[in-house]
């Protein structure tokens, strides 16, 4: 092969086999971090004297139809309370090269599960309705805020046991996965929803420092955002 010359592409079949490979790797690696994660949400509901049920999970790729009750197709990874799953679309776990990057992902979206566990998503749905639009969509961003938390609850301790090996710094980790979402939300066909367009609520500053609190907190009671926003320091 020349100098500068580009490198061969991979045969049909051998680039068939490489993605199988790579759908197979993350599929393992979010397994893997979403048991982890299942097992520390377990030891917090031990300690306030609760149970806790662990979520199951589903993956597809860029679209699911017929998920969480809906008719249109969905897309972006998200939890879905009545089924107790989050579904992961791989498409968009395998922009996310970074190990953190990844791990925040199944720890948010497992902050909803946590949220649907101990009532929070049934109020936060209910006040929702009764609220003008700016007020609703507040609510949302508060909510959002509040899953960072939780997901900081785990990945500070999954972290400090070697379980995660995050190469960069939080807040690359939180732009690399606000990259991927809005990348991937950013031409979505017609009639394609996605649930939980992830990093798209509140700033960047937010965002970081509540994810942090949760990583240095390490508790529930760490996380109340609902209680910053009604005393203004959000």
């Amino acid at each position: 092969m020349g100098a500068g010359a580009p490198p061969a592409a991979l045969p049909a079949n051998d680039s068939a086999q490489h993605d199988a490979a790579q759908h197979d790797a993350t599929v393992q690696r979010v397994q893997a971090l979403l048991s982890d994660a299942n097992g520390t949400w377990l030891q917090q509901f031990k300690s306030l004297g609760a149970l806790y049920a662990a979520t199951d999970s589903t993956f597809f790729s860029q679209t699911v139809r017929k998920a969480c009750g809906s008719d249109i197709a969905l897309t972006g990874s998200f939890y879905c309370p009545d089924e107790r799953k989050i579904y992961f679309d791989l498409a968009l776990l395998q922009k996310l090269s970074d190990d953190g990057a990844m791990a925040y992902l199944v720890g948010h979206e497992l902050g909803h599960h946590v949220q649907s566990l101990l009532g929070t998503t049934a109020l936060v749905a209910q006040a929702r309705s009764r609220s003008s639009p700016a007020v609703s969509a507040r609510t949302w961003m508060v909510a959002e805020l509040q899953a960072d938390c939780y997901a900081g609850i785990w990945l500070g301790s999954a972290i400090k046991r070697g379980v995660i090996h995050p190469s960069r710094a939080l807040s690359a980790v939180l732009e690399a996965a606000a990259a991927a979402s809005q990348s991937a939300n950013a031409h979505l066909p017609a009639g394609t929803q996605a649930p939980d367009p992830v990093l798209t609520y509140g700033t960047a500053p937010q965002r970081l420092a509540w994810l942090q609190r949760g990583i240095d907190g390490g508790s529930i009671n760490q996380c109340d955002t609902f209680g910053a926003e009604a005393s203004g320091k959000l």
